[in-house]
């Protein structure tokens, strides 16, 4: 498998457009289609005025919802409910997964991509040009393996199911989660993250097989 990094230097989105307003730095760390054309992701961010970017982010017509929470070391980890989410759906339906996506204030969203097949990469680069975006590709090199999940990690995941975290509504929050599990807050999003993204992949290879 490949990994490649690029800037796209003229998108138009709720990522960009509030980073840029706010001089912040915005991070998704996980995003799948949700409801039809929407979608869904997690994110984190980095700010001076933590609660006026959580505002506009919010107020945002891109957006449906969202919930937050401020961590110990200042920085802001959340969810957010999309009302349209192109972008994910063209990555995925190239062969591709989206590993991370940031914009640090200066309008451009960086973004590192992993293929799933031979040819993922050129396909959705040729997408991304016929769809107006301007990309710049910054590296492109061979994944290394990711590892497993330890069962301690796994434990965590069951925990999450059991607890309902992933019901909708949800029904525990990430930090109260973490508080009954006697774990960081940031070591249940990781533990979390790794599986779904494993998850995802694995039903996608599925799917491909039939």
């Amino acid at each position: 498998m490949m990994e490649v990094e690029f800037d796209i230097l003229n998108m138009d989105g709720w990522i960009s457009s509030v980073a840029s307003n706010n001089l912040c730095s915005i991070k998704i760390l996980d995003c799948i289609p949700w409801q039809g054309i929407g979608g869904q992701a997690r994110f984190s961010l980095t700010s001076n005025n933590g609660s006026k970017v959580l505002k506009e982010i919010s107020q945002h017509p891109d957006i449906s919802s969202i919930e937050a929470e401020e961590l110990n070391d200042g920085t802001i980890h959340g969810s957010v409910g999309m009302r349209n989410c192109g972008l994910i759906r063209t990555i995925l339906s190239s062969g591709c997964f989206l590993e991370l996506a940031s914009s640090e204030g200066d309008g451009i969203v960086r973004m590192k991509i992993t293929s799933g097949s031979e040819g993922s990469i050129p396909a959705l680069i040729k997408k991304l040009d016929e769809m107006g975006l301007i990309v710049e590709i910054r590296r492109l090199s061979r994944m290394r393996a990711e590892p497993r999940l330890n069962r301690h990690q796994e434990e965590l995941v069951k925990r999450a199911l059991d607890e309902g975290y992933y019901d909708i509504p949800r029904r525990i929050t990430a930090k109260q989660l973490a508080e009954k599990c006697d774990v960081a807050t940031s070591t249940l999003r990781e533990s979390l993250v790794r599986a779904e993204r494993a998850a995802l992949k694995k039903y996608l290879e599925i799917n491909d097989e039939h």
